[in-house]
Order: C-alpha cells, then structure tokens, then sequence
C-alpha cells in the first residue's frame, strides 16, 4: 500500500479502480481491461449508473474534469499538480497535488480518494478498504435519517405543531 498526500478539493471519499490519464498518453494509459468493460457496457445499453466505475489519476485538474471513458463513470479524480481551476467544478471526490501520482500507479490498481483529508492510497490493505467501506456505510445511513424523519412534525416555542 502506498499512501500519497495532496490538498482536498471536493469532500468525499470514492473506492474504484484507477485510470490513468495524463496529457502526453491521453486515454492509452488506460488498462485495457477498463476500456473493454466500458464498451461491454455500452454494447448491452446499460444505464450510466450501472457503467464500471473508476478514479481518474491524473497530471492536472483540467486532463481529470474534461476526460471522459465511454462505458466507464468516474467517481473520484487525484491529480499530480496542485494547480486549482475553479471553473471545473466538480462534483466528486477531489484531490490535487498528489506529488509522484501516475508514476505510482500500476495496471488494475483499487484507489482510495479521501477528499476530505487530501489523501490518496493506492492499492489499499484489507483493513484500510474495510475502515473506508464502514465509514462510508455509516454516512450514508445517517444522511437516511434525515430523509426518512422529514416527516415528523416540529413544535414551536409557541407550541404550534408545525410538518417540516
């Protein structure tokens, strides 16, 4: 396992396998395996939510947020330069300035992005895997607390019942 450490950018945490994308190789950096689960993909007409997913490891933010795999969803992208660009929001787990990233990086490689330490591991020990799956499993849940109790009625200091 090797653990790298970068800047958080976008809060979240995603487990996938990497692919690597960077400005000299472009997409041919990409396991081949990847790529051949993107098409199958395409080829039966699933859905996007049912592509294989992967984390984008790449030299710069801007290679990560315009680099699209057909077949394949990114969840999570780490980037080599710690250069920000504001105008490629994202909306996924982020993490720049990961020095020595794609050189790190072997084929079929599982990453961890931890957009809210800035920290990424590569190909991760069992229970490091486990600690980021439970802590996972225990956000989700408790943001289905919210969900699931917006109907319960609040009162008011004046004792009115109001739905929420």
């Amino acid at each position: 396992m090797i653990t790298l450490e970068g800047i958080a950018r976008n809060p979240g945490i995603a487990i996938a396998v990497a692919a690597v994308v960077d400005a000299k190789n472009g997409l041919n950096a990409v396991s081949h395996t990847l790529l051949k689960s993107g098409m199958s993909a395409l080829m039966q007409n699933l859905p996007a939510k049912d592509y294989p997913e992967a984390i984008l490891a790449c030299d710069s933010l801007v290679i990560g947020s315009t680099t699209r795999i057909p077949g394949v969803q990114a969840v999570a992208i780490a980037a080599e330069a710690a250069t920000d660009v504001p105008e490629f929001a994202t909306d996924i787990p982020c993490v720049i300035g990961v020095a020595d990233l794609v050189a790190s990086i072997n084929d079929g490689d599982i990453l961890i992005v931890d957009g809210y330490k800035g920290v990424v591991h590569i190909d991760p020990e069992p229970q490091v895997l486990i600690h980021y799956q439970q802590a996972e499993q225990q956000r989700h849940s408790r943001e289905k607390v919210f969900i699931t109790s917006e109907h319960i009625p609040a009162t008011t200091a004046s004792g009115e019942t109001v739905l929420v």
